[in-house]
């Protein structure tokens, strides 16, 4: 028996039970629903803190948000090209295929090891709360309001990949200058 698919099933069946005590507070994302969906479950977890620290350090951030574009676009380039790459061997020379999920107790590919449980879910969480909380951080550098934060749970078939969000106005987003929306939108991925 593979130790870390029943973990993972345990943790879908734990994420069921908390989001439907918690329904008034869920909202279904539909993207293909029912095969694919996203369960948000809003907070304001969080929020306090981004204040403090977009209001304590705001050069650090500026220098932050503006580095996070500037390697946002250099990283896009790369990642096209990389990708393009990767396809056609795949598709042209037999290569192995250069997308895979990446899930618990599942071998995916011969040169990537089995992922534990524990190792995935705590990456996740990590991940997830400091690709968000950066987010979260240049908004309010901006003074953009954030209306929640919360945990998200995306869903094919089963709700089993955790996840997190933060909640910008986006009127308020919409009037930012291209700069300003570029940082906020660079913010997570630079930061993971």
């Amino acid at each position: 028996m593979n130790i870390d698919l029943l973990l993972l099933l345990v943790f879908a069946i734990i994420l069921v039970i908390i989001m439907y005590v918690n329904r008034s507070k869920v909202k279904i994302e539909k993207i293909a629903f029912p095969l694919i969906y996203i369960l948000m479950y809003r907070t304001k977890l969080g929020l306090e803190l981004m204040d403090k620290i977009a209001k304590k350090c705001p050069r650090l951030i500026k220098f932050f948000s503006f580095t996070g574009i500037i390697f946002g676009f250099i990283s896009m380039a790369l990642i096209l090209f990389l990708l393009t790459y990767e396809v056609w061997g795949f598709l042209f020379k037999g290569n192995l295929s250069p997308i895979a999920p990446l899930l618990p107790g599942i071998k995916t590919r011969p040169d990537i090891p089995i992922l534990s449980f524990w190792h995935w879910i705590i990456s996740i969480f990590i991940l997830a709360g400091v690709h968000e909380f950066s987010h979260g951080l240049v908004s309010r550098l901006y003074n953009i309001k954030l209306k929640s934060s919360g945990f998200a749970i995306l869903s094919v078939i089963l709700p089993i990949i955790p996840a997190a969000f933060v909640e910008p106005d986006e009127k308020q987003l919409s009037k930012c200058t291209k700069r300003q929306q570029l940082g906020v939108l660079a913010a997570g991925s630079f930061s993971n």
